[in-house]
């Protein structure tokens, strides 16, 4: 039996669902869904394990978790194609729904992720996080991430984002480093996309650097491109105007 999801949903329009990150919950868009939900129908949700969501059985995948959602997703019996749009991890499970099952989505938004595969170094230091949080716990680790996400960590907003990563609990932490370590490569499924892509990257992030994001435009086509200039990995918080704007024009266009 697939577990509940834990959800919010408000706002009226074209249905977007915002899918969190690693180490978040659903609040890490608090404060930026009132920027979109007077134009479109937000749903976010906690991913399996984090939040107020069941966690998974051990060890898990990617598909799994995009499997999880695209069967909560059903349950909402939206009246328009939903548009999905993955912070990071999140991304990961969005590009996984839209390539197994293309036609119950209107495209894809990846905010500062990839669909290109880990490199061997980034395998290698996933196995080094596992290992970390497995002799000293989450929130040390958690303390050496969040910041690092930042353009700016003087940001106030670091503070929020490492309050929600303290959440985490070690297993789901350690589980996601696996399932995100062990990913397919989804880059081949992006031309498929084409104009249904909105791709968000922040310039001086150095998890997603600009270059990977322009080389994911360039395999979709004539994906919406948007780059925010100092900003790094958590453009929501870094610069929630700039980003609710390329998310709102992008679903007047996706319509």
């Amino acid at each position: 039996m697939m577990p509940a999801l834990h959800f919010q949903r408000t706002g009226t329009g074209y249905p977007v669902i915002l899918i969190h990150g690693y180490c978040e919950t659903l609040e890490i868009w608090r404060d930026f869904v009132p920027l979109l939900s007077n134009h479109l129908d937000v749903t976010t949700l906690d991913l399996p394990g984090f939040g107020k969501s069941p966690a998974l059985r051990q060890p898990f995948t990617v598909d799994e978790v995009a499997d999880i959602v695209t069967d909560f997703i059903k349950s909402q019996h939206f009246t328009e194609k939903p548009l999905p749009i993955g912070h990071s991890l999140g991304g990961y499970v969005v590009l996984s729904m839209v390539a197994r099952y293309p036609d119950l989505f209107a495209g894809a938004g990846l905010f500062h992720s990839t669909a290109f595969a880990d490199s061997e170094e980034k395998k290698a230091n996933r196995n080094k996080a596992i290992e970390f949080v497995n002799r000293n716990g989450a929130r040390p680790f958690i303390d050496s991430l969040i910041p690092n996400l930042f353009a700016d960590k003087s940001n106030n907003r670091v503070k929020t984002a490492l309050d929600i990563g303290y959440q985490t609990p070690d297993s789901t932490v350690t589980g996601y480093a696996a399932a995100m370590r062990d990913r397919p490569d989804r880059s081949g499924s992006l031309p498929a996309l084409s104009n249904n892509l909105l791709i968000i990257a922040g310039q001086q992030d150095t998890v997603v650097p600009e270059a990977i994001s322009r080389q994911m435009a360039g395999l979709a086509k004539n994906a919406v491109f948007t780059l925010l200039s100092g900003v790094g990995h958590m453009g929501m918080l870094e610069a929630p105007e700039a980003c609710a704007t390329a998310i709102v024009s992008f679903s007047r266009k996706n319509r």
